[in-house]
């Protein structure tokens, strides 16, 4: 997650959406003040391979620890490490009660959403990223037991079940988003084009792994994305895969 206070601009990191790539793009853009949540540390040596900032104004400060209570400072001397306040993939109502009713209403939230038929194909390859691994569990079968995958970006667009994302950039039109997105932010002139330039989290999926393919022989799984998704497909217009 970013924040940019320049701009009004709270950018929320979705999974399995190109966020990160997106988020090291961004980072080009922050200042001192802005907030940077940590990444892993192969895209953080990447992200500083461009020479942009990296993760700041993210954890708690002490004033704010201290009024947090006894219970946050415990578990910071538990775990040795200085509690964070945002992080990587944080949901927007959280989001939305550390910064504030009034900071939350004037900015602008970003976010990035996918054809959920093709995010599961990439979910499948990120957590099976061998060949043994994949042998062992078919795609339909990883779908049919992962259901759950299909709402987490939920909690990350969604407050009460209602949308909160003032400009969504559709991954599959990602430059031409993004373009958008610039004529609405001028200080973000060049995003589009830094963010081609960036390839994290890639490389799992082999590239003759298709949508169409993968469920042409999963009719269960296709019947449970269509299911629970069908609203988003409708809203953005989705292409539903055939079966085969």
């Amino acid at each position: 997650m970013i924040i940019l206070h320049n701009e009004g601009l709270i950018a929320l990191k979705a999974r399995k959406v190109g966020g990160t790539s997106f988020e090291i793009a961004l980072s080009k853009f922050a200042d001192k003040d802005s907030i940077i949540t940590p990444i892993t540390q192969s895209d953080e040596e990447l992200r500083q391979s461009f020479g942009w900032r990296g993760p700041q104004n993210f954890k708690y400060s002490a004033d704010e620890l201290i009024r947090l209570g006894k219970r946050e400072i415990a578990k910071a001397l538990l775990h040795r490490a200085w509690p964070q306040k945002f992080v990587n993939h944080i949901s927007a109502v959280d989001v939305k009660e550390k910064l504030g009713e009034d900071t939350w209403a004037k900015y602008t939230k970003v976010s990035i959403t996918r054809n959920p038929f093709d995010y599961m194909v990439s979910s499948y390859f990120w957590a099976n990223k061998t060949e043994a691994a994949r042998a062992r569990l078919s795609f339909e079968s990883f779908v049919l037991t992962h259901p759950e995958l299909l709402l987490w970006n939920k909690r990350i667009h969604e407050i009460n079940g209602e949308n909160v994302i003032d400009f969504m950039i559709r991954y599959e039109h990602f430059k031409a988003d993004i373009l958008e997105l610039e004529e609405k932010f001028p200080s973000l002139k060049g995003l589009a084009e830094t963010f081609t330039g960036i390839n994290a989290k890639g490389n799992f999926r082999p590239r003759n792994a298709h949508m169409s393919d993968m469920f042409s022989q999963s009719p269960r799984a296709h019947a449970l994305v269509k299911n629970v998704c069908f609203d988003d497909i409708v809203k953005y217009g989705y292409e539903i895969p055939d079966l085969g």
